[in-house]
C-alpha cells in the first residue's frame, strides 16, 4: 500500500509474482544473480527509486510461481504546482515509449509467448489532501482480441485503488497488424499516463 507524503516523496511495498513462461524466463535471465544485484537492475532502469529488503521466493521450486518482495521509496512520482499534487497512477509500472517506432514493418512481430501483465495498486493520500480528479477508465481491443488492456480507477476515502490488465493474446502478429499494434500501444500510453490530482483539502 504505497503513501506519499507533502514533499512528494512515494513509499511503499511490492509484490511481484511470475507465472509460467515469465517465471522461466526470470530463473533463465537470473539465475545467476544475487539478491543485491536484481534490486540494483530495478534500481536502474527506474531513475529515482530506492529499494530495501528485497527478496525472492521459490528460485528453484519450478512448480511455483516467482515472487519479488521489496520495499521502496520513489521519488521522482509526484509533481507539485501550488496546492496541487500530479501522479502517475501506476507509479513506476506506466509505460513511457511506444517500442514500435518503425513507420512500417516487413517482418511479424513475435512475443514469444501470449501472456498477462497485471497491476493492482492502492495509495494512501497525505494527511491534508483530497481527490479532485482521477483518470477515466478504458478498455482497448486489437481486432479479434489479439490485445487488450484495461485500466480502472477507484476512490474510497484516503486510498485509490488502480487495476491494469495488459494482454498479448496472440503471440505472433502479422506485419500486416503493425499499424493497428503501434495504435493500439499509442493508447495505452496515453492512458497509462494521464495523471491523478489531488489538492489540499
Amino acid at each position: 500500500f504505497p503513501s506519499h507524503d507533502t514533499e512528494g516523496k512515494v513509499s511503499g511495498k511490492i509484490r511481484d509474482q511470475y507465472f509460467d513462461y515469465n517465471a522461466f524466463s526470470y530463473r533463465e535471465r537470473n539465475s545467476k544473480l544475487n539478491n543485491e544485484s536484481l534490486a540494483e537492475r530495478i534500481e536502474k532502469s527506474r531513475p529515482g527509486l530506492e529499494i530495501s529488503d528485497y527478496e525472492v521466493q521459490n528460485r528453484n521450486d519450478l512448480s511455483k510461481p516467482i515472487i519479488e518482495n521489496y520495499n521502496f521509496d520513489f521519488d521522482n512520482a509526484v509533481e507539485i504546482i501550488g496546492d496541487k499534487m500530479y501522479l502517475s497512477p501506476l507509479l513506476f509500472f506506466a509505460m513511457y515509449e511506444n517500442p514500435f517506432k518503425q513507420e512500417k514493418r516487413e517482418y511479424p512481430i513475435d512475443f514469444v509467448f501470449p501472456h498477462q501483465d497485471k497491476y493492482i495498486i492502492s495509495l494512501t493520500l497525505p494527511d491534508g489532501y483530497v481527490v479532485e480528479s482521477l483518470p477515466e477508465p478504458k478498455a482497448i481491443s486489437m481486432p479479434e482480441d489479439m490485445a487488450n488492456f484495461k485500466f480502472n480507477l477507484s476512490n474510497n476515502g484516503n486510498q485509490i485503488q488502480t487495476i491494469c490488465t495488459f494482454d498479448i493474446n496472440t503471440a505472433v502478429m502479422s506485419s500486416d497488424d503493425y499499424e493497428t499494434l503501434k495504435s493500439f500501444f499509442k493508447e495505452v500510453i496515453n492512458k497509462q499516463t494521464e495523471k491523478i490530482v489531488l489538492k489540499k483539502g
